[in-house]
């Protein structure tokens, strides 16, 4: 891993002497942080994600107490949330040697990772069986290589799961694990169980369903169980794990992009943890496996950006900020994100604004239709962008934005310094 960069003292608006309540001491505390970090930078809330991931086990383990999550580092894989989850006694959900590599370097366990993936190289494979890393099975052709390494390492104790592909109800049919039911998963079974040094600990999946509705994840551990019925008929599997893409908590202006109620996390605890409870109880049961990323993350991070330039073309007003659409969604979902404006000095110029990015790109719009006062200098905080977005960020005409941990309203630590330029050409050759 490489080493980490010095740390640069951080400025404490402890001489703002102004109510922390209003929105004059925000924007004073943002202009100091904007002086020392840029006028775009992401704050992270650690103290918020253990509160997530504490709040989404429980709602489970009170429906099913055997069970327990793997956060996955694919959602955001900042070093201070994946080091909580660890010390929260998490499994580290990861999906290439680049994420299992992070996970080691920061004291994780082999036997608490986990390798999902469709794409591990035979190197990665190796490695990881040969440190103890359970290996989630995505394909026959995965298996093969798997098989070519159990002939040369018959004595090592290699820890597999299996990834099935289930067909749900009304859901688009997923491209990851193999056929379940088929004869092809039985046969796979099979010759795993008649290895010597082999613990094939039990099943996986992971479908995302565009609505997230309970009812999909009722459907689907149902089906798991009856899986592992069929395929281990003397004794249940050590685990079955059924994956994540549940919703965050989220404020009810984003709530409204759906239609009906948003399920809370006790409601997926009764969906799938109460199934598993009248199957198996509490005697020789499975332990049940969940990988929340968004579900834990998204709240737990926003984006500080500044209002650079105002304008108004063919009768439309325009606010460009320091930041683009790929800091907050680089996915570019259309859906406004939850935004506050800072301003300096409130007045009396309400207008519509489509707030827009730095990028050259036409649909580089991180708000549509804002219906408030704007001002050059203005700060804009979006929020809920803790998800994917510095997993996803590219240094598309500059470089993405430093992260900074912020405790009761107090810079605590950099997190991810913005790199100069000759930090980011040193990875290319002149």
């Amino acid at each position: 891993m490489p080493t980490s960069k010095k740390t640069i003292p951080l400025i404490m608006p402890t001489s703002i002497d102004i109510p922390p309540s209003s929105l004059a001491y925000k924007y004073k505390f943002l202009s100091r942080l904007s002086t020392q970090f840029g006028d775009s930078f992401y704050t992270a809330n650690s103290k918020r994600f253990d509160n997530n991931c504490t709040d989404f086990l429980h709602a489970f383990q009170f429906e099913y107490p055997k069970t327990n999550l793997g956060y996955s580092y694919k959602t955001n894989y900042l070093p201070l949330f994946c080091s909580n989850a660890n010390k929260l006694g998490l499994y580290a959900e990861v999906v290439s040697r680049f994420e299992l590599n992070l996970a080691l370097h920061l004291g994780v366990k082999a036997e608490n990772i986990i390798f999902n993936g469709p794409a591990k190289s035979f190197a990665d494979i190796k490695f990881a069986l040969e440190a103890g890393i359970q290996i989630n099975i995505d394909s026959i052709d995965e298996f093969k290589l798997i098989a070519k390494l159990r002939n040369s390492n018959p004595n090592t104790v290699f820890n597999l799961g299996i990834r099935c592909n289930f067909e749900l109800n009304n859901i688009a049919p997923s491209r990851f694990g193999i056929m379940a039911p088929s004869e092809e998963l039985q046969q796979l079974v099979k010759e795993i169980n008649s290895w010597s040094s082999t613990h094939l600990k039990g099943l996986h999946t992971h479908i995302c369903t565009p609505s997230k509705r309970v009812e999909e994840y009722s459907e689907m551990i149902h089906k798991v169980i009856d899986l592992a019925d069929q395929l281990f008929p003397e004794s249940p599997p050590e685990q079955l794990n059924l994956g994540g893409g549940f919703f965050s908590r989220m404020p009810e202006s984003l709530k409204q992009r759906w239609k009906g109620r948003i399920p809370e996390f006790g409601d997926y605890a009764k969906a799938i943890a109460q199934p598993m409870w009248a199957r198996y109880g509490s005697d020789n049961s499975p332990e049940l496996i969940l990988e929340p990323g968004l579900a834990v993350v998204a709240d737990c991070m926003e984006l500080v950006c500044r209002v650079t330039a105002l304008k108004q073309l063919r009768n439309k007003n325009i606010a460009i900020v320091s930041a683009s659409i790929y800091d907050i969604k680089p996915t570019k979902n259309t859906a406004n994100l939850p935004i506050e404006v800072i301003t300096e000095e409130k007045g009396d110029n309400k207008q519509c604004w489509d707030i827009t990015g730095y990028t050259c790109m036409e649909d580089d719009i991180l708000y549509r239709g804002y219906r408030g006062e704007l001002n050059v200098g203005d700060f804009v905080v979006f929020s809920n962008v803790g998800a994917y977005t510095l997993v996803l960020n590219p240094p598309f005409i500059k470089l993405p934005p430093p992260v900074i941990m912020i405790e009761n309203d107090k810079p605590i630590k950099e997190l991810r310094s913005c790199d100069t330029e000759t930090d980011f050409w040193q990875s290319f050759s002149f």
